[in-house]
């Protein structure tokens, strides 16, 4: 629904204003919102008068329109390019100072996030925002999702072997991998800051964050014992794998064994030097580190320490804003590659799988609507609707280290403090992974059924605490999911070529599952702690 209209020049902006405040109420913008947009775009017209050229074109095109959710307006007028953000220059005893140019200049700049410039064949052409949808991310990646399969299709059956394998290694995977190098490039400071923030705030105790510690990692835990548990219903309950009959031509014992040790692993916390944690990746390093710094710089006193330590956060949260504009691209190269490496048959073949890995998140995602019901009495609709960006980005990057600036703003419009989810989502980053038992097991039994391999009560125990808190010594390289499962196929005696199922789904369901699944496997608990502790604003969950 579109509302054009090219008025005759000399048109006067109040016609022009005229047609566009009664244009957006159409498109269901309240009245402080049409009055918004009316200021930003007639200032944006006056200034584009100002460098109209009407001798070969005499029209001023006006155009409202509504595309993937957002509302914006098109303001064309001919004339030759120029800078459309240029301060008005000021001189205290200049008479002919135009005030009216220099507040016209403050007003655009102030609004610049939404509006574009550009200039084309003698045309000078804003477009202003006038409502941003939450939705049209969405659109939008559904939309790049769509056209990466046809994209896959097309080049797997109708492009030469050599020169799609050329385009997915030189395009598809490099894109990928430089976004998401970037996005693990900022994860780690941002993980590092906020843990010394949270730590070195004055607005809590030290005995409060105890108590918020335990509660946390106890939380975390017993999450993870439920994600196990619902992943072995799931399979029980749709049989999962049943029926395909297939016959391993690869023994299980050629696969790799991923050994884990507690010890070391509790001898590693504390890094053997400073630079390490960061150079590796290694959260749970970088969490103690903070820890220890953040501690030490609320005993000490250091100061405009804390407020250095917010700004780099914000630096680097905006860096990474930044970089999520990008997400379309990254889901088309990230899907278009799966697609053209596996073949879509491959994809269809593990189709009953990744049905039953959704059903396990939604028996996942009822059972955490019901802990913030029982142990919060809040709404958890609440909670779904203010995580709305947390999924999406999640969704678009499958990567929980992404989502972690959105998390942190998304407890923040429910009302949780900073000096809790700055403590909590890293530390839930470093140690919960709620939905990859789940997944693990979900992987492991569909994949033996698929093989007829019988999988006794007796094998479910064997490896059943291994699978449920290995997540918490996992470090966080690509890949390590798979290896570590390998070890479990083995442990049941289910054929190690069975990984390549999991590896065709992987990607998609990281996308649907497991990014989102960890997630809110650390959102929930510091929500629910933060209400059980009086912390929570409770006006602002609900408004």
């Amino acid at each position: 629904m579109d509302k054009k209209f090219e008025f005759q020049s000399p048109a006067t902006a109040k016609k022009i204003l005229e047609f566009i405040s009664q244009s957006l109420p159409a498109f269901k913008l309240d009245s402080k919102e049409v009055i918004r947009n009316e200021l930003v775009c007639e200032e944006a017209l006056l200034k584009l008068i100002e460098h109209a050229d009407f001798t070969k074109k005499n029209f001023i095109s006006v155009n409202v329109k509504k595309f993937l959710g957002d509302v914006s307006i098109e303001l064309k007028v001919p004339g030759p390019k120029f800078d459309f953000y240029s301060d008005s220059e000021f001189l205290a005893d200049d008479d002919n100072f135009d005030n009216e140019g220099a507040i016209r200049d403050i007003i655009l700049r102030s609004f610049s996030d939404k509006i574009t410039y550009r200039n084309k064949k003698n045309f000078n052409a804003v477009n202003i925002t006038a409502v941003r949808s939450q939705y049209s991310s969405l659109y939008k990646i559904l939309a790049s999702l769509i056209l990466a399969v046809v994209t896959g299709i097309f080049l797997k059956n109708f492009v030469p072997e050599n020169l799609a394998v050329m385009i997915n290694n030189n395009i598809f995977t490099s894109v990928h991998k430089i976004f998401i190098n970037g996005l693990k490039m900022c994860a780690v400071p941002i993980i590092f800051f906020s843990v010394i923030s949270c730590f070195a705030a004055e607005n809590i105790e030290m005995a409060q964050m105890k108590r918020v510690g335990v509660k946390l990692f106890s939380m975390f835990e017993s999450l993870h014992v439920i994600s196990a548990l619902v992943g072995i219903f799931s399979v029980w309950l749709f049989g999962t794998g049943k029926g395909a009959n297939l016959i391993a031509t690869v023994t299980s014992g050629n696969v790799q064994n991923f050994n884990l040790s507690l010890r070391d692993t509790f001898m590693n916390i504390i890094p053997g030097n400073f630079i390490k944690p960061f150079l590796d990746g290694n959260l749970l390093q970088l969490t103690v580190l903070g820890i220890f710094i953040g501690i030490t710089a609320k005993v000490t006193a250091v100061k405009n320490f804390i407020a250095v330590v917010n700004d780099l956060i914000k630096i680097f949260a905006k860096i990474i804003s930044y970089m999520l504009r990008f997400i379309p691209l990254i889901v088309f190269c990230s899907i278009a590659s799966v697609i053209l490496t596996t073949g879509l048959q491959t994809l269809l073949s593990v189709i009953n799988i990744l049905l039953t890995m959704c059903a396990a998140f939604l028996i996942l995602n009822v059972i955490l609507s019901l802990m913030i019901f029982l142990f919060a009495r809040l709404n958890p609709l609440t909670f779904y609707k203010k995580s709305l960006q947390v999924f999406i980005t999640g969704f678009s990057t499958n990567s929980s280290d992404a989502t972690m600036p959105d998390a942190m703003r998304s407890l923040e419009k429910m009302g949780v403090p900073p000096g809790v989810y700055s403590f909590a989502i890293p530390l839930g980053m470093a140690i919960s992974k709620m939905a990859n038992p789940m997944y693990m097991f979900i992987s492991i039994l569909s994949v033996s059924n698929m093989y007829n391999v019988e999988i006794t009560a007796e094998k479910i125990l064997s490896i059943f605490v291994p699978v449920t808190f290995v997540i918490t010594l996992l470090p966080g390289i690509p890949g390590i999911m798979l290896t570590a499962m390998s070890s479990f196929f083995a442990a049941v005696g289910c054929p190690a070529e069975g990984i390549a199922f999991i590896m065709a789904l992987d990607i998609i369901a990281g996308m649907i599952i497991k990014t989102q699944g960890n997630v809110f496997g650390v959102t929930v608990p510091a929500l629910i702690i933060a209400k059980q502790e009086n912390l929570l604003n409770v006006e602002k969950y609900n408004s």
